[in-house]
C-alpha cells in the first residue's frame, strides 16, 4: 500500500489499506492496534485526496483504539495528523487545539528531548507560520532544532527538516541570504544521506529555486527548477504530483519573466498530470485552475480568468470550505479580474465576500 502513496496511485493504496483493515478486523479484532494502524493508513490516504471529512472520521476511529490501549506515542501522531488535517481545511483553531492535545501528553509521557516532541513543535510552529506570525513560528521551529541538533546530531533527516523549515520562515520574510544558507545546510546533509537523485534532495532543489524566485533571480530559480525536475522525472515518473509541481514551477517563473506562452504550456503540463493522479476536484488541481486563471488575467483575457477562477472557486468551496484561506483568495482574484474589466459593483461584491469571511474567520481564531 505505501508503494501505491508514494507513487501517487491513490485508489490502488486504498484498495491495500481497506483490504489490511478488513484482514485485522476478522482475526485480530476492531479494537486491536494492528487495526488501528491500517485505520490510519485509510486516513492518510483519504488526505492525500482532499477528503478531509473521511480522513477525520478514520482518524478518529484509530485514536479510540490508541487510547483504549494506551499506546502514548500512537496518541501523539494521530492527535498530529487529526489537527494537520484541519491544517488542510484551513481550521487552524482546531489544529492548535489537537497540537496542544498531543503537546501535553508529550510533556506527560515522554522525556522532553524525544522526537515526537520535535514533531510537535514542528506543527505547531506550522499553525503561526500559516497565520504569518513568523517570530512565533522561528521560536518553535527552533526548539525542535535544538532538540534534533542533541539527539540526532548535524547529519540526520529531522535535522534536515528543521533547517529546512527555518529556512522557508527566513523566506517568506524576505531574508533570501539567510533562507539560502539554511536550505544549503540541509542540501549538504541530504546529499551526503540521500545522494544527488533522490526526491528529498529534489525538495530542497525545488526550495532554493523559489528562494532565487522571490528574489527575481529568474535564471537561478529555472536552473535550481530544472535540477529538481530531472530527479522526479527520472525517479518517480513523469505522471507524480510532484513532477506536476516542478511543471508549474517552471510554469511561474515563465509568467514572472513575461514568457505567457511558455507558462500555460507548463501549467498544462501539470494539470494534466493532477486531473489523472488526484482527480478533477482535488485543492491541488483547483490550485492550477488558479493559476492558469492568474496568467489569462494578466495577459488581459478576463473571461477566460473568469472561466477558471469559476472552475478553482467550485472546487475550493466544496472540498475546502467558504471559509478557507484558498476560497477567500479566489474571492479576491474574481473581484480583480471585474475590477480590471472596469464592473466595479461586481468587484466590489467578491471583495465584500472575502472580507466578511476574513473578519468572521479573525473573530473565531481570537476567542
Amino acid at each position: 500500500g505505501f508503494w501505491f502513496v508514494y507513487g501517487a496511485k491513490y485508489s490502488k493504496a486504498m484498495e491495500c489499506f481497506q483490504k489490511t483493515s478488513e484482514i485485522s478486523e476478522k482475526v485480530v479484532g476492531k479494537k486491536h492496534p494492528e487495526t488501528a494502524t491500517a485505520y490510519n493508513n485509510i486516513a492518510g490516504v483519504y488526505d492525500s485526496q482532499g477528503d478531509y471529512a473521511k480522513a477525520l472520521e478514520w482518524l478518529q476511529r484509530a485514536l479510540g483504539i490508541w487510547e483504549r490501549v494506551l499506546d502514548y506515542p500512537a496518541i501523539v501522531a494521530t492527535h498530529n495528523d487529526i489537527a494537520g488535517v484541519y491544517c488542510h481545511q484551513g481550521d487552524h483553531a482546531r489544529a492548535m487545539k489537537c497540537y496542544q492535545k498531543a503537546l501535553e501528553m508529550c510533556d506527560k509521557v515522554c522525556r522532553e528531548e524525544h522526537l515526537d516532541t520535535v514533531a510537535t513543535y514542528s506543527n505547531i510552529a506550522g499553525i503561526y507560520d500559516c497565520q504569518k506570525d513568523y517570530t512565533q513560528a522561528m521560536e518553535w521551529y527552533r526548539k525542535g532544532l535544538g532538540i534534533c541538533e542533541k539527539v540526532c546530531g548535524d547529519e540526520h533527516l529531522d535535522t534536515v527538516v528543521a533547517y529546512s523549515n527555518i529556512a522557508g520562515v527566513y523566506c517568506r520574510q524576505k531574508d533570501h541570504a539567510r533562507a539560502l544558507e539554511y536550505y544549503q545546510k540541509a542540501l549538504g546533509i541530504c546529499e551526503k544521506i540521500w545522494g544527488k537523485e533522490h526526491p528529498d534532495t529534489a525538495t530542497l532543489y525545488n526550495n532554493i529555486a523559489l528562494v532565487y524566485a522571490t528574489q527575481g533571480d529568474f535564471a537561478q530559480a529555472m536552473k535550481w527548477h530544472e535540477k529538481a525536475l530531472a530527479i522526479r522525472e527520472k525517479v518517480l515518473g513523469k505522471e507524480h504530483p510532484d513532477t506536476a509541481l516542478s511543471y508549474n514551477n517552471i510554469a511561474l517563473v515563465c509568467s514572472d519573466q513575461g514568457d505567457f506562452a511558455q507558462a500555460m504550456k507548463w501549467h498544462e503540463k501539470a494539470l494534466a498530470i493532477r486531473e489523472k493522479a488526484l482527480g478533477k476536484e482535488h485543492p491541488d488541481t483547483a490550485a492550477l485552475y488558479n493559476n492558469i486563471a492568474l496568467v489569462y488575467s494578466t495577459q488581459g483575457d478576463c473571461s477566460k480568468a473568469l472561466e477558471w477562477y469559476q472552475k478553482a472557486l467550485a472546487i475550493r468551496e466544496k472540498a475546502l470550505g467558504k471559509e478557507h484561506p484558498d476560497t477567500v483568495a479566489t474571492y479576491s482574484n474574481i473581484a480583480l479580474v471585474y475590477a480590471n474589466q472596469g464592473d466595479h459593483a461586481k468587484a466590489q461584491e467578491w471583495l465584500q465576500k472575502a472580507l466578511a469571511i476574513r473578519e468572521t474567520v479573525d473573530a473565531y481564531e481570537s476567542l
